[in-house]
Parts: C-alpha cells; sequence; structure tokens
C-alpha cells in the first residue's frame, strides 16, 4: 500500500468520496493509508449497506455514509481531494454520467483512485474467487440488476481511458503476500454460498438451467481451493 499512502500524503486533511461504499470495506484501508484528520464520506445506492457502514465506523467522527447515485452526487463543484471507487467499475450502469459527476466533484490536482479485481492471468485457486464473482453476477442480471464480469487488465485501462477525464498515472497489481490455505471450513462456507446465490433464482427453469453450472463452480472450489483474484490500483488526476 506504499504508493496509495505515497499519494494521499501529498493532501493535508484530505476530503475524500468513495463511491460504490458498501459496508465500508474500502475506507477501512483509506484510513489505514491517510492521516487521522481526513474526512471520508462514503456513498452507496443500498441502504442496507449503508447503514452497515454507518455501524461499522460509528466511533470515527471523521467517516460518514450516505444513501446517494453516483450518477448524481449531492456535493459542490471541486470539493473532494481524492475519489475512490473500488471493485465497481463493472457494477456500473451509467459510466458516463458517473464519471462526469467525479470530474466535476474532484479538485484540480486532486486524484482517483480505482481498485480493480480482473479475470486474466489467474491461478486455479484465484479462478474460484473469478467463477463465484461471474456466478453472482448471472444471479443479479436474472433478478434485474445491472451486474456485469470482471475485466481483464487492458479492458480495466480502456475503461477509464474511455469514460474518464482525468490523466492515468499510474498501476500497479495488490500484491498480497498470504501463504494461508483455504481451510476445508472456508470451502464448505463457499459451497454453502453458490447455494444461497442460486437460491435467489425464482424461475425454476432458469434456476435449473444455472444448478449445471453451480455444480461445476463448486466442484472447481472443492477441486482446486480459493484464492482472492489479483486487483489492480489506477491513480488517475486531475
Amino acid at each position: 500500500m506504499k504508493h496509495v499512502k505515497d499519494h494521499l500524503s501529498y493532501y493535508q486533511a484530505p476530503r475524500i468520496l468513495d463511491i460504490g461504499t458498501g459496508s465500508g470495506q474500502f475506507v477501512s484501508l483509506l484510513r489505514e493509508c491517510t492521516t487521522d484528520d481526513a474526512e471520508i464520506i462514503g456513498i452507496d445506492t443500498f441502504e442496507q449497506a449503508i447503514n452497515q457502514a454507518t455501524s461499522r465506523f460509528i466511533e470515527f467522527k471523521n467517516c460518514s455514509f450516505e444513501v446517494m447515485d453516483a450518477a448524481q452526487l449531492d456535493f459542490d463543484d471541486a470539493s473532494f481531494d481524492v475519489i475512490s471507487i473500488s471493485n465497481s467499475l463493472h457494477h456500473l450502469e451509467n459510466p458516463s454520467a458517473i464519471f462526469e459527476e467525479i470530474h466535476r466533484c474532484l479538485k484540480v490536482g486532486g486524484i482517483l483512485l480505482v481498485n480493480e479485481m480482473a479475470k486474466d492471468h489467474l491461478t486455479k485457486a484465484q479462478g474460484s474467487h473469478r467463477l463465484l464473482h461471474h456466478f453472482a453476477a448471472d444471479i443479479d442480471k436474472a433478478n434485474g440488476i445491472f451486474h456485469d464480469d470482471t475485466m481483464t487488465k487492458k479492458q480495466i485501462i480502456l475503461f477509464l481511458e474511455n469514460y474518464s477525464k482525468e490523466s492515468l498515472v499510474k498501476i500497479w497489481p495488490m500484491d498480497v503476500d498470504k501463504h494461508v490455505t483455504a481451510s476445508p471450513e472456508d470451502i464448505q462456507r463457499l459451497i454453502h454460498t453458490v447455494d444461497v446465490l442460486l437460491s435467489r433464482i425464482k424461475d425454476p427453469i432458469y434456476q435449473q438451467k444455472l444448478k449445471t453450472k453451480a455444480n461445476r463452480i463448486k466442484n472447481h472450489i472443492r477441486k482446486y481451493g480459493f484464492d482472492s483474484a489479483t486487483s489492480y490500483f489506477v491513480i488517475l488526476k486531475k
């Protein structure tokens, strides 16, 4: 995380906006990479996720969370030093409008920090993560929720070059030295996750169609285990 810390250290008491914050997982990382006086605001369209994030960071007065559509940000022009978006590019149904809003709300000299998991150059164990994530995308799409598959590293760069008005400064893989193998209990939880996802399909015919795919995913996880897919960090500057 040295690169992230180095870039965030340019700003004293930075104001940071985290888009698609979910339960605030990326906010935890941002807090580790900046000073205690940084103000971090997380937004998401899902109220339940925002409630979880608010509870999670209730002791941190400089962290707040709001239900908000990133395509219509309720913030003034040039009001943030840093805007981040983590593992959400493939969830963006209207990227043009969202990146226009990012550009509007980012200060001149501010940075856009993107973290996005990739689907290429993965080990067999990391392939379990890709299969599971893409299966979740299938389920969401069947239920009318926009959720695209993850992208290759090249596709991530092309996506940002196409939609972002900020200039790409640096891209690097998140290198995590884990030395931890998924336990049998972890594998069982992942197998159960596949079944839970499948149960969200209400159409019995389509559920049966996806059941074959679900079984292939479960067999892959049993055979190869599980590891997180490689994520790439991208720094863009206004």
